[in-house]
């Protein structure tokens, strides 16, 4: 199968192992208006990416006054949804 020809399907997330929600239970343009709820889904989103990135060793790409940079694993500094850095592990 050639690579434009892939088809993709809705597994569980892979995150948590849940079931995606059925398309038919989201009301997108109600969702829409409330923009302090997508601007928190949206740092969310964010945040669960970048930490996913760093845990899998992978970079993460950034817009950085005008140019592309890329981020290597062991420089990415994970924030909480709020943008706070977490405290240090215990021990």
């Amino acid at each position: 199968m050639g690579r434009g020809s892939r088809r993709w399907t809705l597994g569980p997330d892979q995150a948590t192992g849940e079931p995606m929600k059925d398309e038919k239970e989201i009301n997108i343009p109600e969702i829409l208006k409330d923009r302090p709820r997508v601007q928190k889904a949206l740092r969310e989103a964010v945040q669960k990416a970048v930490r996913f990135h760093k845990l899998m060793g992978r970079p993460i790409v950034v817009w950085h006054d005008g140019h592309v940079v890329e981020i290597p694993p062991e420089e990415i500094e994970l924030t909480d949804a709020n943008g706070d850095s977490p405290p240090p592990p215990k021990g």
